[in-house]
């Protein structure tokens, strides 16, 4: 019998094979929760989100104007994904003591960027607020932390140095979702 290994979830990711790699998550998840395994599935639920419109789904035959009327393609549904995201977030913030800050800041980025993906009493602005305070005051020595950390605060990507842009790469797994996400937000 195969292990399912989450750097097999990543390489689904790095195809852009979501059915899948929602499923490989899932079952990862499920045999043994993690705020690790937990913070990348919730992120790959609010990437998928976010792209609704825009993504393709292998096999799937929708036009671009069904795409957005459609709650459930290629056996994704919208609503299951809404419903595992604030799973995920109630139990990450639950244990945000034993979380790495770099996942902190990405799930208040998930936050700040789409806050009615989240339910208000699940992940309030507030305590989004506060623990982009916290945050703040801690000391970062490594580049791509403090990009990401002053990113968090500014919301400006621009001016971003080749130097930092691979600092930011490299404190996210090869061919993970957020690596791919995060060379995207700060190579434009």
């Amino acid at each position: 019998m195969l292990i399912l290994k989450i750097e097999d979830v990543f390489i689904s990711e790095d195809k852009e094979n979501w059915g899948v790699a929602l499923s490989q998550y899932k079952e990862l998840y499920y045999e043994k929760q993690s705020s690790y395994t937990a913070i990348h599935f919730a992120f790959l639920c609010w990437y998928i989100l976010w792209q609704w419109d825009e993504i393709s789904f292998r096999g799937e035959s929708l036009t671009p104007y069904e795409k957005p009327i459609t709650d459930t393609r290629c056996g994704i549904s919208r609503n299951e994904l809404f419903d595992d995201l604030e799973m995920l977030s109630r139990n990450l913030l639950n244990t945000k003591n034993e979380i790495e800050i770099k996942y902190l800041m990405v799930l208040c980025h998930m936050k700040q960027t789409y806050s009615y993906f989240f339910e208000e009493e699940v992940f309030s602005e507030r305590d989004c607020q506060q623990i982009k305070k916290q945050i703040s005051m801690h000391p970062f020595n490594e580049t791509g932390m403090k990009v990401l950390c002053t990113y968090l605060h500014t919301k400006c990507a621009y001016k971003v140095t080749l130097e930092e842009r691979m600092a930011v790469h490299n404190l996210f797994p090869m061919h993970s979702l957020m690596q791919t996400y995060f060379d995207w937000l700060f190579d434009r």
